[in-house]
């Protein structure tokens, strides 16, 4: 899979003459969390909520294709996991709303064998009728929203590359 991925990058960049595309990994702020994406960039627009410590969000273009991430973090408030499905609806819905969504595909979901962890894959529409491919995850304690925006415009093992990239391991920082 991973030469895949590099003879794809390598391929994109003989067609646009730009600086090399390049698997990377980014950490999503402080929150010990990252993200992977076939990119040029080094390093990602995610910034943090100024008044919060726990609310991370960026959203960035690679050509045609927008990239995006929201994750919100509140470990101190004692969720419990089995509730990671229902509090993962509720964010997505609220997100769907600010981002215009006008229409959305069934989502297909997933939950750990242990009930601890919830995700989901959803195709949505948004009123401009630009289509968007968007992975959910929580754990009960951390809720990730993970998307790409205009699908049809782009490679689809890069878009998948980088939903996928999220998990519930933390990253180490000295990697």
């Amino acid at each position: 899979m991973q030469n895949l991925l590099l003879l794809l990058a390598a391929s994109l960049n003989k067609v646009n003459h730009l600086s090399p595309l390049s698997q990377k990994t980014f950490p999503i702020g402080n929150s010990g969390y990252s993200v992977n994406c076939i990119t040029r960039r080094d390093q990602l627009p995610i910034n943090q909520a100024v008044q919060s410590k726990s609310f991370f969000a960026g959203e960035w273009d690679e050509g045609a294709l927008t990239y995006g991430l929201v994750l919100l973090q509140y470990p101190a408030m004692g969720v419990v996991p089995s509730d990671a499905a229902l509090l993962l609806s509720s964010f997505t819905q609220r997100l769907q709303k600010a981002f215009g969504i006008a229409h959305t595909a069934q989502a297909e979901e997933w939950q750990s064998g242990d009930a601890t962890e919830y995700s989901f894959i959803d195709y949505w529409q948004d009123g401009d009728g630009t289509d968007w491919k968007a992975r959910g995850c929580s754990n009960g304690q951390t809720l990730a929203l993970l998307f790409v925006k205009n699908i049809g415009a782009g490679c689809t093992v890069a878009q998948d590359y980088f939903l996928e990239s999220f998990s519930f391991q933390k990253s180490n920082p000295a990697a």
